[in-house]
């Protein structure tokens, strides 16, 4: 099986997940990869990154040659983010 790699970097506050998505596993999140394509997921895919101050860091998510969802994976965390 071939496999497609989507490099990303996600900061969504607590509040902004609170918000907009939690309880809402079948919205999709949208992201903009390291190389600029627009991908799409479920938000429900991000619970298990969720943390007091929200969610951050580097993602890798991992498609079929479909692109269907494989699976995703935080490959560094960071502390909550400031946009200072």
């Amino acid at each position: 099986m071939t496999e497609k790699y989507y490099w990303f970097t996600l900061h969504i506050s607590y509040a902004d997940y609170q918000q907009n998505y939690y309880g809402k596993g079948y919205f999709n999140v949208v992201v903009r990869t390291d190389d600029g394509i627009r991908v799409s997921f479920p938000a429900g895919r991000l619970l298990p990154f969720v943390t007091g101050s929200g969610i951050h860091g580097r993602f890798r998510l991992t498609t079929d040659a479909n692109d269907r969802f494989l699976r995703l994976e935080q490959v560094h965390a960071v502390s909550g983010h400031n946009h200072s």
